[in-house]
């Protein structure tokens, strides 16, 4: 419900509820659209609707209503969804279709998104584009649990319970991907973390119309992930046996 501020104040709901509930400061009906926050390309970032969401033969065929943002756009090019990498599989204007196969449903929020739905989109990095944020490949680690929003005067922030074993990987003031959008990790419990949400951010992504219960995608950090992995394998050869970091 808008309290006549620019935020939204805290919902609780169903998981199945899908529908984003539009942030103020959005104009698709003007748009269809919406300029996605800085993630590894600011320039080429932007959101939309899911125009339509077929079944095909192994595989789900999402289509966004792309704009006019993405003229140049061609079959093979790489575009993140809620931070899923997804290639483009066919040009319909005004739509973009990505064939999404049964092991990314199962381990994304995408089995999640019907018609009419808003979702972060973001096309590949270029070279020699600005770097606003961190690395974010596109290769989603796991979902994680929005359990707990707080929105007052002085701040907002997302309480995210994330699988046990992405833990490791998430430490304070460290990165982390939430359905693509590049974040800052603002407090870690034993079993959850937090993130502060800016306004800008609360404008321009999705992150803060979405119910208690939302399964966020995530992606830990490229560079944390490596120096784990790294001292995990070296644990291993030295003591004959893996010990948890």
């Amino acid at each position: 419900m808008n309290d006549g501020e620019d935020r939204v104040e805290v919902r609780t709901g169903r998981a199945a509820d899908r529908r984003a509930v539009v942030q103020p400061g959005f104009d698709l009906a003007a748009h269809g659209r919406y300029p996605l926050l800085d993630v590894h390309g600011n320039s080429r970032a932007h959101g939309g609707w899911v125009a339509s969401v077929s079944q095909g033969t192994g595989f789900v065929r999402l289509n966004l209503a792309a704009a006019t943002h993405w003229a140049d756009i061609k079959l093979g090019d790489s575009v993140a969804v809620n931070g899923v990498c997804l290639t483009v599989a066919d040009i319909s204007p005004p739509t973009v279709g990505f064939d999404v196969i049964p092991e990314t449903l199962r381990k994304t929020n995408l089995g999640l998104l019907a018609a009419g739905d808003i979702v972060n989109a973001e096309r590949s990095l270029r070279a020699g584009d600005r770097i606003d944020g961190h690395f974010v490949q596109g290769h989603v680690d796991a979902t994680g649990k929005l359990v707990e929003q707080i929105a007052d005067e002085k701040e907002w922030r997302l309480t995210i319970h994330p699988p046990a074993e992405l833990m490791k990987y998430i430490i304070p003031r460290g990165s982390i991907a939430i359905d693509g959008v590049s974040l800052t990790i603002a407090n870690v419990a034993s079993d959850r973390f937090e993130v502060a949400l800016i306004p800008t951010t609360l404008k321009l992504t999705t992150l803060g119309s979405r119910p208690i219960g939302w399964n966020f995608n995530l992606e830990a950090d490229i560079l944390a992930k490596t120096i784990v992995s790294n001292l995990e394998r070296m644990n291993l050869r030295s003591d004959g046996a893996s010990t948890p970091i």
